[in-house]
């Protein structure tokens, strides 16, 4: 929405930056005696691009897992646009719209492009249990599947075996498959990992053309990279969340400068 559309439309602008996609209220993850995440309360509103930093261990990933439902919340509440989906199963999430990328790339390499994103694409659609008909068969499918690869910029490619792809194009062909559902809530875990400057140049560049209706949490060590692409960024330490600033005042934050960054 640009300025002139928030002028002109006070309310619509008022949800937009008061409504929530996502809220966590106390969540606690434990392991015995060990919180892996402790007491977190988040709130991302629609539209927004949220960054979660912190040091090895900070327990991003074990927040992402609880999120998307690969792992159960030992206390708190969570909440998918204003929905309490604590309890429900990873399936039943993205059903709701709720995307996911892992830091290691979760393909089939002996598989074409094409076959992986159909298989996802089916994998969500209300007659998975169907016998699988052959992808011409599936008019509206086959031109989802075709729209996301254009979109992540892999339709030249979408014949290739997925092991013949640089690990750059895999890292892009797992973004194409958190997309291919109806996906609302996007959470992106390193992005960039292990790929190189240029790569990490592209990788960039497709976050930010990713649809602005689309609410994005990232997990990203690459600071320089990350600061351009979110408006807000949490820093979590020990599980629990130690700031909430936006780039400009996170970087300057001390706090986090000395956990983080190990500057004194």
């Amino acid at each position: 929405m640009n300025e002139a559309d928030s002028l002109a439309n006070p309310t619509r602008n008022a949800e937009r930056t008061t409504r929530n996609a996502l809220e966590l209220d106390g969540v606690t993850r434990s392991f015995g005696g060990l919180q892996a995440v402790c007491d977190v309360t988040l709130r991302v509103p629609q539209r927004e691009r949220r960054a979660i930093i912190g040091p090895n261990g900070a327990g991003k990933t074990t927040l992402f897992r609880l999120i998307s439902g690969e792992m159960s919340v030992t206390s708190g509440r969570i909440k998918l646009f204003g929905e309490d989906i604590t309890r429900l199963p990873a399936h039943r999430r993205v059903g709701r719209g709720l995307g996911r990328t892992y830091q290691v790339t979760n393909v089939f390499p002996h598989l074409t492009v094409e076959d992986n994103m159909t298989l996802a694409a089916i994998g969500l659609s209300k007659t998975k249990f169907q016998p699988l008909f052959p992808v011409p068969r599936r008019g509206a499918q086959r031109d989802h599947v075709e729209q996301v690869l254009v979109q992540v910029g892999l339709q030249h490619r979408a014949r290739e075996q997925v092991a013949h792809l640089s690990h750059g194009e895999q890292r892009q062909l797992e973004l194409a498959l958190a997309l291919v559902g109806q996906t609302r809530v996007l959470l992106l875990d390193e992005p960039a990992a292990g790929l190189s400057s240029a790569e990490r140049a592209r990788m960039a560049d497709l976050v930010r053309s990713l649809p602005p209706q689309l609410t994005l949490v990232i997990i990203e060590h690459d600071m320089d990279l990350v600061m351009n692409l979110v408006d807000r960024v949490s820093c979590l330490h020990n599980g629990r969340i130690i700031a909430e600033e936006t780039p400009a005042a996170i970087r300057q934050n001390q706090m986090v400068q000395e956990i983080y960054l190990g500057v004194r």
